[in-house]
């Protein structure tokens, strides 16, 4: 199955050959791992403004061309050190809570996988809390010149 035909699958919720589960149950799945109503989580299109940009462990990785905690957040696709890819779909539980389906390509290998993360309230760092046992706090990396 080709990667637009997955997206296209996803968006009609048939079943992904890599999750073998339904898409939208995966989605509800989302949900609940944010610990809220599932009839209280948003649905979008693209990540939200608030959580787009560069995000790394502190600002000298935020300097480096060359970090493994380097996170590149846009409005459709995703990108880590070393896997990237499309974001397949987004929902978010207020303005700080989001939740994402991605399809991640790296090494040589292609997979479905979630993440969740969490904006801190001043917006300046990024948790990833997805499992909830061990999470990585990135900072908001500024735009060169600034």
């Amino acid at each position: 199955m080709r990667a637009n035909d997955l997206r296209d699958s996803v968006r009609k919720g048939h079943e992904s050959p890599w999750l073998g589960i339904n898409v939208m149950r995966c989605i509800a799945i989302i949900a609940a791992l944010l610990a809220i109503p599932s009839n209280a989580a948003e649905m979008h299109d693209v990540v939200p403004d608030q959580f787009l940009g560069t995000w790394a462990a502190n600002a000298a990785q935020c300097a480096s061309t060359s970090t493994e905690s380097k996170l590149v957040i846009s409005e459709r696709r995703i990108a880590f050190y070393e896997s990237h890819g499309p974001i397949l779909s987004v929902a978010t539980a207020g303005a700080l809570e989001l939740a994402l389906i991605l399809e991640l390509s790296g090494e040589g290998q292609t997979w479905v996988e979630t993440k969740q993360f969490r904006l801190s309230e001043d917006r300046r760092t990024l948790t990833d809390v997805t499992g909830r046992r061990q999470t990585m706090t990135r900072i908001r990396c500024e735009p060169a010149g600034q």
